[in-house]
């Protein structure tokens, strides 16, 4: 009897290791989802660059190179969120009903509270600044707050961040095995 409790114990232990092995993968997708579409957004901080001049009907080479970065980084982040749902839908039966986007979901926790009212913020600032003079360096900027904060809005008020980053605070109630 003493045997297959070890047993038990020891193959506990090893599907808790497996668990947070996983874990620790699904987190480091999430941030290098996080940083593609961090690059993304800064391609359009960069967009002023490429901007050929009035005379100039070519395009040079720091124009093609930005349209790639944005498409790379883009198709980059795209891709790594899908591999995260696909790795994500592979964890224990309790948390599969956990995978998503928080698109229609605001303020879930602190930092998705920041990330929807920098993006409902830029947004509006964006289109003011659009109206005014859209010809200001100060579009680019808000446009690129704008879609890495609408980004962070859709992941961070998502199911999977809550699941691997702010659930793991909270330690389930366990019974102690004398009772």
């Amino acid at each position: 009897m003493k045997d297959r409790k070890t047993f038990k114990t020891n193959e506990n232990k090893v599907q808790e290791q497996e668990k947070r092995k996983n874990i620790q993968s699904l987190k480091k997708r999430f941030y290098i989802s996080s940083l593609c579409f961090l690059l993304l957004s800064i391609t359009f901080l960069l967009m002023p660059l490429g901007v050929n001049g009035p005379e100039n009907n070519d395009p040079n080479v720091m124009t093609i190179i930005l349209g790639l970065s944005f498409w790379l980084t883009l198709f980059a982040g795209i891709i790594t969120q899908l591999m995260l749902f696909r790795k994500f839908k592979q964890l224990p039966s309790k948390c599969k009903n956990h995978y998503g986007l928080g698109l229609i979901h605001f303020f879930q926790n602190k930092k998705a509270a920041v990330a929807d009212l920098c993006c409902m913020v830029s947004l509006v600032l964006f289109i003011v600044f659009m109206l005014i003079d859209g010809t200001m360096y100060i579009g680019y900027v808000l446009l690129s707050i704008a879609v890495f904060s609408f980004y962070m809005h859709c992941a961070l008020n998502g199911k999977i961040y809550n699941t691997l980053f702010e659930k793991q605070n909270k330690k389930p109630e366990t019974k102690e095995e004398g009772e």
